[in-house]
Formats: C-alpha cells, sequence, structure tokens
C-alpha cells in the first residue's frame, strides 16, 4: 500500500490481463536516504473491469501472493481466493492474472460485529469457531430473501432465542462468507477443481468450511508467499532489485 494515493509514491495500477513481467516493467524506483546503498522500489497494483462506469476493480499487495503461487500452479485455468478485509477472487492462466473481483466481506463483518444494532447480542465466548452455528448462516445465506434479510437473521436469531450469543458471530461469518462464494462471478463454475486459498490459518479455516459445505473443495497456502512473489518480481525487475 505505500504505493497507494495515500503511500509514499503513488504508482499507476498495471491493467489486467498482467503476468510477473508486466507488473515488473511498472515498478517504480524511489530514493530512500535511509537505506544507503540500496536499491527501494514499490511494485504496482493491479486494475481491472472498468467496461461500464464505476466497474473499475483494483488491488494492491495481493498480486505478490498469486505470483508467489504460480511456480507451483499449471498452465491451465485456476480461481485464486484471498480472504481478508477485502477478499479477492483471481482468475490465473498461464502464468497471468486474468481478471479478479473483491468482496468488502472482512470489513462488513467488522462493522457489523462491533458497530451495529447486531453488536449488541453478541458475545466473545472462547472465540473458537462455531461449525454449527457457520452451518446454520451458510444454510440461510442458500436461501431465498438476499443478504440484506440475512443479515436480519443475525438479530432474530438472537431474539428468538435459536442461537446462543456466543454462535453469531460465526452464524454472522457463514452468511456473509456464503455470499460473497455464491455471488463471485464463477459461482456456477467453482465445482470442477480446487479454489486456491492464499492467508493466515484462522480465515483459511472457516472458508474452508463453508466452502466444503457447499461441496467446494480447496488447497490452502500460507500468506507467505508474497515474499516469494516480491522477490520473483525484483529479480524480473533488474536483477538487482534488492
Amino acid at each position: 500500500m505505500i504505493g497507494s494515493r495515500q503511500g509514499w509514491v503513488e504508482v499507476p495500477y498495471v491493467q489486467c490481463p498482467a503476468t510477473a513481467a508486466a507488473v515488473a516493467g511498472g515498478m517504480t524506483r524511489i530514493d530512500s536516504p535511509g537505506l544507503s546503498g540500496r536499491n527501494l522500489w514499490i511494485v504496482p497494483g493491479l486494475t481491472c473491469g472498468g467496461t461500464t462506469p464505476n466497474a473499475w476493480d483494483v488491488m494492491r499487495g495481493e498480486e505478490t501472493q498469486v505470483f508467489g503461487l504460480m511456480n507451483h500452479l499449471e498452465a491451465r485455468r485456476h480461481l485464486v481466493c484471498m480472504p481478508g478485509t477485502h477478499s479477492k477472487w483471481v482468475l490465473v492462466r498461464g502464468g497471468c492474472i486474468e481478471v479478479f473481483f473483491t468482496a468488502m466481506t472482512g470489513e462488513v463483518f467488522d462493522l457489523l460485529r462491533k458497530h451495529s444494532l447486531l453488536a449488541s447480542l453478541m458475545t466473545e465466548g472462547d472465540g473458537s469457531l462455531d461449525h454449527s452455528a457457520i452451518k446454520q448462516g451458510i444454510a440461510r445465506a442458500r436461501a431465498p430473501g438476499g443478504l440484506l434479510n440475512h443479515l436480519f437473521s443475525v438479530r432474530t436469531s438472537g431474539l428468538m432465542g435459536t442461537l446462543a450469543p456466543t454462535q453469531l458471530a460465526s452464524y454472522l461469518s457463514g452468511i456473509l462468507i456464503a455470499h460473497e462464494v455464491l455471488d463471485s462471478p464463477w459461482a456456477d463454475d467453482l465445482g470442477g477443481q480446487a479454489i486456491h486459498l492464499i492467508g493466515g490459518s484462522t480465515l483459511l479455516e472457516i472458508y474452508s468450511i463453508v466452502m466444503r459445505e457447499l461441496e467446494i473443495s480447496v488447497e490452502r497456502h500460507d500468506e507467505a508467499l508474497a515474499a516469494t512473489g516480491i522477490h520473483l518480481l525484483g529479480n524480473l525487475c533488474t536483477g538487482t532489485a534488492e
């Protein structure tokens, strides 16, 4: 994010479809008096869409994880999901990021969990995931009514006592993540191959629960792939980036 508009130096996005070489070609060198003798480069983010007004999508940072994963993938088509504050779904093929999709799942969960009317009914418990409540949230997401109606069921489930206060956060997670999966552009084509999940262990666990319930297989990868991707981009940039 140091290359964002709010960062050190704004670095223009690279338009998808994009290879690692294209992203490396968009890297920007900056002076860094505090790091004498070193070359400092900022990796650009990616953008896609824009075929209609307000349809642009952007990412900064997650692309490094995707490129870090590329060496482990065959040349065929793959879907990569990176859960987080703004979850990214990325279509890759032959070493190229073709297009991606963003869902504000993590941010919406945090806002609802801490600052909404729903928050007053929830308690932390021991912080562990409640698998039963997650599955009930998934079932609700698959029912008629739409996301906004399904979110209100978090409140009514607490008021009517069908879920305990300690279960409501897991129920909310199940609703939001199931909607993220079912509303993705590839929702009708998720059963043919495993989805590659990249992220921290807690997020990957809950996303794995949701996807298994939706009969989608997954392969899990550590978020440390970002370091592998940055190293690759650095080498492609000049062969001397440190």
